[in-house]
């Protein structure tokens, strides 16, 4: 008690009745101002004393908490309602000063495998999606913090997105939180990872314990069963991405080719042919229509991620079914691609024009 700090925020003047802690929160009884709760004060065990290098401080044990699972409507914005601490990992760090040079904060699990990298010369991008709502539900994007001073970085515990060929905003959103775009990937798995800081030179690690939400019983081998569908479902709906920028950039070609070959009659029915065919593999009600087939995996996988639970027989029957489907698809793509379409390419060349395949 020889020296004292004011910590306020946004605590009003109040005869505060009672303190206790609970975990890493403090928790003031006021005098007719409610219950105040100051989340995560564990930066405050480690403070002290004159920073001359940047400091990684040890961040609390974070835990699988879903958000909002609200699945009516937003949240109104007269709404009652005050804001949760942060969900995820908080991860705490002093810089002297403004670094000269991008920091880095790398996470690892515990066989030294990196799971998330994020750096503050990131330009963090939203995937493209509809927004239904109006801008007061999200949030500015923003990279890894590197102020001078205190910084604080949450890690909201998920791998990485999938690479989806189209993605939608949850209609569980809140004013004041970023609405999240999904699927958004998978929790990872409860244990040790290490936090790596790289700053100003120097690399320092600490170590996160991850738990499951203490509300939730589940056993470590259905968590393992949802991992397994869930990165079946990521390489799955990547290699649709992968095939469907292809197709979508030769049919725009074949759309400009139409003009071009108005001079040669039999090659534009050819290539009007080739045109139709290509069109079954990106739109319309064609079994191979590869964007139908990605809507249901899509859809399929942010159902997955939404648990803490093994996948259903029914998620795994739709995957299989849907799986087939893909597959049959893109064996009739590659007959396309590797015949006709091949053809027509070969044709467009030899008049000097631009390739059909890239």
């Amino acid at each position: 008690g020889g020296g004292w700090q004011p910590l306020q925020l946004n605590l009003p003047t109040s005869g505060v009745n009672d303190l206790t802690i609970h975990g890493n929160d403090l928790i003031a009884a006021t005098e007719g101002r409610a219950l105040w709760v100051l989340d995560n004060f564990t930066p405050l065990r480690h403070t002290g004393g004159q920073l001359t290098e940047a400091v990684l401080i040890p961040p609390a044990t974070a835990y699988r908490v879903n958000a909002n699972q609200n699945r009516d409507t937003p949240l109104p914005l007269d709404e009652p309602r005050t804001a949760n601490p942060p969900a995820g990992a908080v991860i705490d760090y002093v810089l002297p000063a403004a670094p000269r040079d991008p920091i880095m904060i790398e996470i690892f699990d515990g066989e030294g495998r990196i799971v998330r990298r994020f750096a503050s010369d990131d330009n963090p991008v939203r995937p493209p999606a509809r927004k239904y709502f109006a801008d007061d539900w999200l949030q500015p994007l923003s990279p890894l913090p590197a102020r001078a001073g205190h910084n604080r970085f949450v890690w909201n515990l998920r791998g990485l997105r999938p690479q989806a060929p189209d993605y939608d905003f949850s209609i569980a959103a809140v004013p004041g939180v970023d609405t999240p775009i999904v699927p958004q990937g998978l929790f990872v798995p409860p244990g040790t990872y290490e936090v790596r800081l790289t700053a100003g030179g120097r690399v320092m690690r600490q170590t996160l314990t991850v738990e499951m939400d203490p509300r939730v019983n589940v056993a470590p081998a259905d968590l393992a069963a949802q991992r397994e569908l869930y990165e079946a479902l990521s390489q799955t709906l990547e290699a649709i991405k992968l095939t469907l920028s292809q197709i979508q950039a030769i049919a725009g070609r074949l759309r400009s080719l139409d003009q071009e070959l108005s001079g040669d009659a039999a090659l534009r029915e050819t290539a009007k042919r080739v045109t139709a065919e290509v069109g079954r593999f990106h739109g319309g009600a064609a079994e191979e229509n590869l964007e139908a087939i990605a809507g249901v995996l899509t859809a399929q996988a942010t159902d997955v991620e939404g648990c803490d639970c093994a996948p259903t027989n029914p998620q795994r029957e739709v995957f299989e079914v849907y799986k087939k489907r893909l597959d049959a698809a893109l064996a009739k793509w590659q007959t396309l691609a590797d015949g006709p379409l091949a053809d027509l390419d070969r044709q467009v060349r030899a008049k000097g024009l631009a390739p059909v395949i890239p």
